[in-house]
Protein backbone atom coordinates (compact mmCIF):
# COMPACT_ATOMS: atom_id res chain seq x y z
CA UNK A 1 0.00 0.00 0.00
CA UNK A 2 2.69 2.60 0.94
CA UNK A 3 4.03 2.12 -2.60
CA UNK A 4 0.49 2.46 -4.19
CA UNK A 5 0.16 5.41 -2.32
CA UNK A 6 3.18 6.95 -3.89
CA UNK A 7 2.76 9.85 -6.52
CA UNK A 8 5.86 8.25 -8.68
CA UNK A 9 6.88 5.00 -6.99
CA UNK A 10 10.05 3.05 -8.39
CA UNK A 11 9.49 1.60 -11.18
CA UNK A 12 10.81 -1.84 -10.77
CA UNK A 13 10.81 -3.75 -7.53
CA UNK A 14 12.92 -6.99 -6.53
CA UNK A 15 11.51 -9.19 -3.73
CA UNK A 16 13.50 -11.72 -2.10
CA UNK A 17 11.16 -12.94 0.39
CA UNK A 18 8.50 -16.02 0.97
CA UNK A 19 6.86 -19.14 2.76
CA UNK A 20 4.72 -21.47 2.21
CA UNK A 21 1.67 -20.33 0.07
CA UNK A 22 -0.55 -22.46 2.27
CA UNK A 23 0.75 -20.66 5.12
CA UNK A 24 -0.40 -17.10 4.19
CA UNK A 25 -3.91 -16.11 5.25
CA UNK A 26 -6.33 -16.11 1.54
CA UNK A 27 -7.02 -12.42 2.58
CA UNK A 28 -2.94 -11.74 2.15
CA UNK A 29 -2.61 -13.14 -0.81
CA UNK A 30 -6.01 -12.00 -2.62
CA UNK A 31 -4.87 -8.34 -1.18
CA UNK A 32 -1.08 -8.69 -2.41
CA UNK A 33 -2.10 -9.60 -5.84
CA UNK A 34 -5.12 -6.73 -6.25
CA UNK A 35 -2.23 -4.30 -5.27
CA UNK A 36 -0.04 -6.02 -7.67
CA UNK A 37 -2.09 -6.16 -10.57
CA UNK A 38 -2.95 -2.37 -9.97
CA UNK A 39 0.78 -1.38 -9.76
CA UNK A 40 1.77 -3.33 -12.62
CA UNK A 41 -1.21 -0.83 -14.56
CA UNK A 42 0.66 2.51 -13.31
CA UNK A 43 3.87 0.47 -15.19
CA UNK A 44 5.41 -1.00 -12.25
CA UNK A 45 7.60 -4.30 -12.60
CA UNK A 46 7.48 -6.63 -9.79
CA UNK A 47 9.98 -9.39 -9.62
CA UNK A 48 10.14 -12.27 -7.06
CA UNK A 49 12.55 -14.87 -6.18
CA UNK A 50 11.20 -18.84 -6.72
CA UNK A 51 12.56 -19.95 -3.45
CA UNK A 52 15.75 -22.11 -2.95
CA UNK A 53 14.02 -25.59 -1.93
CA UNK A 54 12.67 -26.83 -5.06
CA UNK A 55 9.34 -28.04 -5.10
CA UNK A 56 9.24 -28.99 -1.80
CA UNK A 57 9.94 -26.10 0.35
CA UNK A 58 12.04 -25.24 2.85
CA UNK A 59 10.72 -27.75 6.13
CA UNK A 60 12.64 -30.22 4.21
CA UNK A 61 15.47 -28.87 5.06
CA UNK A 62 14.51 -30.19 8.29
CA UNK A 63 13.47 -33.39 7.63
CA UNK A 64 11.96 -36.00 4.70
CA UNK A 65 8.47 -36.31 6.98
CA UNK A 66 7.59 -32.74 5.41
CA UNK A 67 8.01 -33.63 1.42
CA UNK A 68 5.23 -32.70 -0.76
CA UNK A 69 4.19 -30.15 -3.74
CA UNK A 70 4.54 -26.48 -1.31
CA UNK A 71 4.63 -23.78 -4.14
CA UNK A 72 6.23 -20.61 -2.43
CA UNK A 73 4.07 -17.14 -1.97
CA UNK A 74 4.42 -14.41 -3.20
CA UNK A 75 6.00 -16.05 -6.22
CA UNK A 76 2.79 -18.18 -6.97
CA UNK A 77 0.75 -14.27 -7.53
CA UNK A 78 -0.12 -13.93 -10.98
CA UNK A 79 0.27 -10.39 -11.40
CA UNK A 80 4.33 -10.77 -10.83
CA UNK A 81 7.39 -12.23 -12.68
CA UNK A 82 8.62 -14.86 -10.75
CA UNK A 83 12.26 -16.02 -11.29
CA UNK A 84 13.96 -19.24 -10.73
CA UNK A 85 18.00 -19.89 -10.60
CA UNK A 86 20.30 -21.94 -12.97
CA UNK A 87 24.02 -22.98 -13.08
CA UNK A 88 26.76 -24.14 -14.75
CA UNK A 89 28.26 -21.33 -16.86
CA UNK A 90 30.08 -19.88 -14.04
CA UNK A 91 32.27 -23.13 -13.73
CA UNK A 92 32.61 -23.41 -17.53
CA UNK A 93 29.73 -25.96 -17.77
CA UNK A 94 26.25 -26.74 -19.63
CA UNK A 95 23.72 -24.45 -17.82
CA UNK A 96 21.08 -26.55 -16.36
CA UNK A 97 18.47 -25.82 -12.93
CA UNK A 98 19.96 -25.22 -9.72
CA UNK A 99 19.99 -27.99 -7.62
CA UNK A 100 21.39 -29.03 -4.15
CA UNK A 101 21.80 -32.51 -4.96
CA UNK A 102 24.48 -31.17 -8.17
CA UNK A 103 26.48 -29.00 -5.74
CA UNK A 104 24.21 -26.27 -6.61
CA UNK A 105 23.78 -25.55 -2.86
CA UNK A 106 19.81 -24.24 -3.18
CA UNK A 107 17.86 -25.75 -5.37
CA UNK A 108 15.51 -23.41 -8.10
CA UNK A 109 11.74 -23.16 -6.35
CA UNK A 110 8.87 -23.36 -8.25
CA UNK A 111 5.36 -25.30 -9.29
CA UNK A 112 1.48 -24.94 -9.52
CA UNK A 113 -0.49 -22.41 -7.31
CA UNK A 114 -3.35 -24.30 -5.59
CA UNK A 115 -4.77 -20.78 -4.50
CA UNK A 116 -4.64 -19.25 -7.79
CA UNK A 117 -6.36 -21.90 -9.44
CA UNK A 118 -7.17 -20.62 -12.67
CA UNK A 119 -3.81 -20.88 -14.96
CA UNK A 120 -3.52 -17.28 -16.23
CA UNK A 121 -4.03 -17.11 -19.55
CA UNK A 122 -0.86 -15.69 -20.68
CA UNK A 123 0.89 -19.00 -19.22
CA UNK A 124 -2.33 -21.77 -20.03
CA UNK A 125 -0.66 -23.39 -23.06
CA UNK A 126 2.90 -22.99 -21.49
CA UNK A 127 2.02 -24.73 -18.47
CA UNK A 128 -1.06 -27.15 -19.80
CA UNK A 129 1.93 -28.66 -22.85
CA UNK A 130 4.70 -28.85 -19.75
CA UNK A 131 2.02 -30.79 -17.39
CA UNK A 132 0.99 -33.04 -20.59
CA UNK A 133 4.65 -33.99 -21.15
CA UNK A 134 5.63 -35.20 -17.85
CA UNK A 135 2.34 -37.43 -16.51
CA UNK A 136 3.63 -40.54 -15.51
CA UNK A 137 6.90 -39.30 -15.14
CA UNK A 138 7.23 -37.65 -11.84
CA UNK A 139 5.36 -38.99 -8.72
CA UNK A 140 1.76 -37.77 -8.19
CA UNK A 141 -0.05 -34.93 -6.05
CA UNK A 142 0.23 -31.22 -7.45
CA UNK A 143 -2.11 -29.34 -8.92
CA UNK A 144 -3.42 -30.05 -12.49
CA UNK A 145 -4.82 -26.16 -12.83
CA UNK A 146 -3.33 -23.32 -11.30
CA UNK A 147 -0.88 -20.29 -11.88
CA UNK A 148 2.66 -21.92 -12.66
CA UNK A 149 6.21 -20.34 -10.85
CA UNK A 150 8.82 -19.15 -12.20
CA UNK A 151 8.23 -17.30 -15.16
CA UNK A 152 12.13 -17.21 -16.14
CA UNK A 153 15.49 -17.84 -14.61
CA UNK A 154 18.41 -16.65 -14.76
CA UNK A 155 22.28 -17.30 -12.99
CA UNK A 156 21.88 -18.21 -8.94
CA UNK A 157 25.24 -20.28 -8.40
CA UNK A 158 28.05 -18.63 -6.85
CA UNK A 159 28.04 -15.45 -6.44
CA UNK A 160 30.96 -13.91 -4.88
CA UNK A 161 30.19 -11.53 -1.82
CA UNK A 162 32.15 -9.69 0.99
CA UNK A 163 30.72 -9.48 4.05
CA UNK A 164 33.12 -8.33 6.79
CA UNK A 165 36.09 -7.67 4.25
CA UNK A 166 35.79 -11.61 3.75
CA UNK A 167 34.85 -13.23 0.54
CA UNK A 168 32.72 -15.96 0.23
CA UNK A 169 30.19 -17.36 -2.53
CA UNK A 170 26.59 -17.49 -2.11
CA UNK A 171 23.63 -18.97 -3.95
CA UNK A 172 19.78 -18.53 -4.43
CA UNK A 173 16.74 -17.04 -6.27
CA UNK A 174 17.39 -14.06 -3.62
CA UNK A 175 20.38 -13.49 -6.64
CA UNK A 176 18.99 -14.44 -9.98
CA UNK A 177 15.95 -12.56 -9.41
CA UNK A 178 17.72 -8.98 -8.52
CA UNK A 179 19.46 -9.96 -11.84
CA UNK A 180 16.31 -10.01 -13.88
CA UNK A 181 15.19 -7.05 -11.97
CA UNK A 182 18.14 -5.42 -12.99
CA UNK A 183 17.84 -6.27 -16.95
CA UNK A 184 14.52 -5.02 -16.47
CA UNK A 185 15.41 -1.46 -15.01
CA UNK A 186 17.84 -1.35 -17.88
CA UNK A 187 14.74 -2.13 -20.35
CA UNK A 188 12.92 0.32 -19.04
CA UNK A 189 15.43 3.32 -19.28
CA UNK A 190 15.83 2.43 -22.93
CA UNK A 191 12.00 2.82 -23.38
CA UNK A 192 12.20 6.12 -21.89
CA UNK A 193 14.69 7.51 -23.58
CA UNK A 194 12.69 6.98 -26.60
CA UNK A 195 9.44 8.52 -25.09
CA UNK A 196 7.63 5.24 -24.60
CA UNK A 197 6.14 3.89 -21.08
CA UNK A 198 7.58 1.66 -18.57
CA UNK A 199 6.88 -1.61 -18.88
CA UNK A 200 4.96 -2.73 -16.18
CA UNK A 201 3.47 -5.87 -15.83
CA UNK A 202 5.49 -7.94 -17.99
CA UNK A 203 4.19 -11.81 -18.13
CA UNK A 204 2.03 -11.08 -20.89
CA UNK A 205 4.74 -9.60 -22.85
CA UNK A 206 6.98 -12.29 -21.89
CA UNK A 207 5.08 -15.44 -22.79
CA UNK A 208 4.77 -13.78 -26.54
CA UNK A 209 8.60 -13.65 -27.19
CA UNK A 210 10.06 -15.34 -29.86
CA UNK A 211 11.64 -18.68 -28.23
CA UNK A 212 15.64 -17.66 -29.20
CA UNK A 213 15.03 -15.04 -26.37
CA UNK A 214 15.38 -17.80 -24.42
CA UNK A 215 17.78 -20.28 -23.33
CA UNK A 216 15.60 -23.29 -22.85
CA UNK A 217 17.32 -25.14 -19.48
CA UNK A 218 16.02 -28.70 -20.35
CA UNK A 219 17.99 -30.64 -17.52
CA UNK A 220 17.56 -30.58 -13.85
CA UNK A 221 14.99 -31.74 -11.28
CA UNK A 222 13.56 -29.96 -8.06
CA UNK A 223 12.99 -32.75 -5.40
CA UNK A 224 15.44 -31.57 -3.12
CA UNK A 225 15.90 -28.79 -0.33
CA UNK A 226 18.65 -26.44 -0.02
CA UNK A 227 21.87 -28.25 0.92
CA UNK A 228 22.58 -27.97 4.94
CA UNK A 229 25.27 -28.65 7.19
CA UNK A 230 24.07 -32.36 7.63
CA UNK A 231 23.89 -32.59 3.58
CA UNK A 232 20.83 -32.35 1.36
CA UNK A 233 16.97 -33.70 1.62
CA UNK A 234 15.52 -35.26 -0.97
CA UNK A 235 11.78 -36.48 -1.68
CA UNK A 236 9.97 -38.89 -4.35
CA UNK A 237 7.90 -35.41 -4.95
CA UNK A 238 9.91 -32.52 -7.38
CA UNK A 239 9.66 -31.79 -11.02
CA UNK A 240 11.89 -32.32 -14.00
CA UNK A 241 13.24 -29.82 -16.43
CA UNK A 242 11.87 -30.28 -20.50
CA UNK A 243 11.81 -28.61 -23.42
CA UNK A 244 9.63 -25.36 -23.17
CA UNK A 245 8.35 -23.88 -19.77
CA UNK A 246 8.72 -25.88 -16.84
CA UNK A 247 8.14 -25.28 -12.77
CA UNK A 248 11.98 -25.18 -12.24
CA UNK A 249 13.48 -22.35 -14.84
CA UNK A 250 10.11 -21.28 -16.33
CA UNK A 251 10.54 -20.17 -19.75
CA UNK A 252 14.37 -19.93 -19.83
CA UNK A 253 16.87 -17.59 -19.02
CA UNK A 254 17.38 -14.74 -21.27
CA UNK A 255 19.45 -13.60 -23.96
CA UNK A 256 19.52 -10.04 -22.32
CA UNK A 257 19.89 -8.34 -26.77
CA UNK A 258 17.02 -9.70 -27.71
CA UNK A 259 14.71 -9.48 -24.85
CA UNK A 260 15.97 -5.63 -24.63
CA UNK A 261 15.23 -5.19 -28.43
CA UNK A 262 11.82 -7.33 -27.62
CA UNK A 263 10.60 -5.67 -25.31
CA UNK A 264 12.05 -2.53 -26.18
CA UNK A 265 10.12 -2.30 -29.07
CA UNK A 266 6.78 -2.75 -27.63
Amino acid sequence: MSVANQTNPPLVHSISYGGYETDEPDTTKSSFSTEAMKLGLRGVSIVVSSGDDGAVNYKVRNSTAYCGYYTSFPSSCPYITSVGATQGPEYGDDEVACSSDNDGGITTGGGISKFFSTTPAYQATAVSNYLNSVSGKIVSGYPTTGRGSPDVAAMGHAYAITIGGNWELVSGTSASAPVFAGMVTLINDYRLSNGKKALGFLNQALYQLDSSTWTDITSGSSNCAAEMSTGTNCCKQGFIATAGWDPLTGLGTPNFPKLKASLGAL
